[in-house]
């Protein structure tokens, strides 16, 4: 007989393998990338920026997004008031829109490739 209670013919003993961990019922999802990138996109067209991150668990970044995007829409539409200045917001504006919702796809796919390869989320 083992430490373990077992007995291995041939006389030797072995200890029982470890037993995997409860997760308590539940298994974390991985994020879609399609709704990553449609909540990117479509409240970002109304100057939303950040919506993407929060989904992804990048609240913090997903706030400043926001905040940056509120602070563009407003200026793009107190600069419409005198025609040519609020075009250059709108400009930013377009391009900082691609660049988050791009930037929320890469975190998306960064957050399930690291929850599959360790089984716990990156962040």
């Amino acid at each position: 007989m083992s430490r373990a209670g077992l007995s291995v013919p041939g006389g030797e003993s072995s200890q029982v393998p470890p037993q995997p961990q409860m997760t308590y019922g539940f298994q974390v999802q991985g994020k879609d990338t399609t709704i990553t990138v449609l909540l990117a996109l479509l409240p970002g067209l109304i100057g939303l920026f950040g919506i993407g991150h929060i989904y992804v668990g990048q609240t913090q970044k997903g706030l400043i997004w926001l905040v940056i995007g509120i602070v563009l829409a407003v200026l793009a539409f107190i600069g419409s008031f005198f025609f040519i200045c609020g075009i250059p917001f709108l400009i930013i504006g377009f391009v900082l829109w691609i660049y988050q919702t791009l930037e929320a796809d890469k975190l998306a796919r960064q957050y399930n490739e690291v929850l599959q390869r360790t089984g716990q989320p990156p962040w």
